[in-house]
């Protein structure tokens, strides 16, 4: 966790500066190292679950140690010696009222689909296989999506940051039609192609028949999921972690759990989760046009 952080940490900073590239390699040389040890560790020395878990270890010790070196070559403002590390309560109160609400929110969002994954259980293990299935596939098809999100937070800051309101706004519209271009086809190949993807994952008749059902109810999910992911990591970029987090809290525990719970099929499940969505998407728009957001948190001689 102490390695993950450092690189979480850094790879942040760059981010926040318009630097994506160098925490992609930090991340790219920690893959490379963990697949060779796990190699050396698990298949040649047969240390199993052990070995598996030093190898990650050392791994996220590489990674973090590079970031490090790489700050420090490039003479950062940090300069990471002893005497730097320094309590400075205003940045922490900032950093706690902005993080607290994204990590709450995370929180609940994980715990209203670990509730939909304990229902699924109960209908079977075929049913069970297609949420398992279905995930991956939907991990796959929304990582383009997370991505543009987190470019979205970051330019909404910088240009927030530098009081540059119409291009805040602007970098919302572009990162939004930007994720549109994948999210259409994602939901065209779910509720078009759905028993052609189950068939990529599984032959079992029974769980590509409960797959294709759920993934036709599930799939304007997709188009939800562009415009919320879209609009909630711009309100973040510009400081607006509260309302989001308020919001989230609303639609999951309101409408997403309660919905998941009363639902007999995998289908009414699938369909559950965008129509959760609704008034979460509703609330983002409203505020959105608001204008609520325009306001700076941070001044530039604060921040």
């Amino acid at each position: 966790m102490i390695f993950t952080f450092i690189y979480e940490a850094i790879s942040s900073v760059l981010r926040g500066l318009g630097d994506s590239k160098n925490p992609l390699k930090f991340v790219a040389i920690a893959c490379t190292v963990n697949v060779l040890l796990d190699l050396l560790f698990v298949g040649y020395f047969h240390w199993g679950a052990s070995g598996a878990a030093a190898a990650t270890i050392i791994a996220q010790g590489v990674s973090a140690t590079i970031a490090i070196w790489y700050l420090k070559a490039r003479h950062f403002i940090f300069d990471f010696k002893r005497k730097s590390f320094k309590f400075i309560a205003q940045k922490a109160k900032m950093i706690l009222k902005l993080g607290i609400p994204t990590a709450f929110e995370e929180t609940i969002l994980f715990l209203s689909f670990t509730v939909m994954a304990m229902v699924v259980n109960k209908f079977g293990i075929e049913a069970s296989a297609v949420m398992g299935i279905t995930n991956r596939i939907d991990g796959f098809m929304f990582l383009p999506l997370i991505a543009i999100g987190f470019a979205i937070s970051v330019m909404a800051a910088q240009n927030m940051g530098a009081g540059e309101i119409k291009r805040a706004r602007r970098s919302f519209y572009v990162g939004f039609l930007f994720s549109l271009v994948f999210a259409i086809p994602a939901f065209l190949l779910m509720s078009v192609w759905p028993e052609h993807i189950m068939r990529l994952a599984s032959s079992n008749d029974e769980i590509i028949k409960l797959g294709k059902e759920f993934m036709i109810s599930y799939s304007t999910s997709c188009l939800f999921t562009a415009v919320i992911c879209c609009m909630d990591n711009f309100l973040n970029g510009c400081g607006r972690t509260t309302f989001t987090m308020i919001n989230s809290l609303i639609s999951s525990i309101v409408f997403r759990i309660p919905l998941i719970l009363t639902a007999t099929t995998l289908f009414e499940i699938g369909f559950a989760i965008p129509l959760a969505t609704i008034p979460h998407l509703f609330c983002l728009i409203i505020y959105f046009y608001s204008n609520r957001w325009k306001k700076r948190l941070i001044t530039p001689q604060a921040g």
